[in-house]
């Protein structure tokens, strides 16, 4: 045989013999289930695809339990209610057919019993990274079948701050995440805190009580704020038996917004009160270059707008990066 791939000739040690079933025999090759909580499923390998208009009147549950029949070229599944913890009887009746008109000539039988989700844990908002000074400073976490999370929150210091966020973080996917039918999890930022901060504190929180249910726990940033020391929060949750497989988040604790609007000489910068949405006065902007200098400084005037209008000038040496605010 010749790859397609490689244009490479495919050797084996013997030939591979392997007997097809005749297209009026149609096989059972065995079954493989799962669930979400709620809906569970069931997997059955066939040889041929099997027809659903009929396939109804040859499958049994008990206990009974309506389903929903879904089939493609190499297995027949069946979606309802299967809660974890639950057992039943699947049998499937021979006659069986196929929509090439094959039939199964032997009865398939099955005991299964659900199992437990896989415990889980993540943050319960992806995106955010910004939280008011003046709110709950508190972060969502959800989990299932965690009694116990392990966190970890760790400080980057200002100065810190852009060659963390260009060298410090980077994506990574957590194949143990991947679902079973083999799909790969969405990939995630992980953070390397390393010179960059400090850990302020790792300690094992207990989580709420519920078995194959999704629970949440808030987590409050107010102890570790008072640290003396400006930047950013890294905050991990993670398994305590696999503290190694985290999930983090970049947090920063601030009630200023910022717009920024640069034309071909100046660059504009609108500072504004998260919490009243009125123009902020006093904030001391400063613009950080590719190579972490301060380029320039100006605190917003009355009207929260900081003017830097020899921007031309200064993009002479430097290259703007990060533009960051402080009272």
């Amino acid at each position: 045989l010749l790859s397609t791939e490689t244009g490479t000739h495919i050797t084996l040690e013997r030939p591979l013999v392997f007997t097809l079933p005749p297209l009026a025999d149609m096989k059972i090759y065995g079954h493989e289930f799962g669930s979400d909580g709620t809906h569970g499923w069931v997997r059955i390998r066939t040889s041929q695809e099997v027809d659903v208009s009929t396939a109804r009147n040859f499958i049994t549950v008990n206990p009974e339990r309506e389903l929903k029949l879904e089939a493609d070229g190499s297995a027949l599944t069946l979606r309802g209610t299967f809660e974890p913890g639950s057992s039943f009887r699947l049998v499937i009746k021979k006659g069986l057919e196929s929509v090439l008109g094959g039939k199964t000539t032997n009865e398939y039988e099955a005991d299964i019993v659900m199992g437990n989700i896989a415990p889980s844990f993540s943050f319960a908002s992806d995106a955010g990274v910004y939280m008011l000074l003046g709110g709950r400073k508190q972060l969502e976490v959800k989990t299932i079948n965690l009694p116990r999370m392990f966190v970890r929150i760790s400080q980057v210091f200002q100065n810190n701050l852009l060659h963390f966020l260009e060298q410090g973080r980077y994506y990574d996917y957590d194949w143990e995440d991947a679902d079973g039918d083999g799909n790969a999890p969405p990939r995630k930022y992980r953070y390397i805190v390393g010179n960059y901060g400090r850990q302020i504190a790792a300690d094992t929180v207990t989580t709420p009580e519920g078995i194959n249910r999704e629970v949440t726990t808030l987590l409050s940033l107010e102890p570790y704020m008072h640290t003396g020391y400006k930047g950013f929060y890294v905050v991990e949750i993670a398994d305590p038996a696999k503290q190694w497989s985290t999930t983090s988040k970049l947090v920063s604790l601030s009630n200023i917004g910022l717009i920024v609007k640069q034309s071909a000489g100046e660059l504009l910068v609108f500072a504004t009160d998260l919490q009243s949405t009125r123009p902020q006065s006093g904030v001391q902007i400063a613009l950080i270059s590719t190579t972490n200098q301060t380029m320039a400084t100006q605190n917003t005037n009355g009207e929260g707008i900081a003017r830097f209008s020899n921007f031309r000038q200064l993009s002479r040496d430097f290259t703007l990066k990060l533009v960051t605010a402080e009272l």
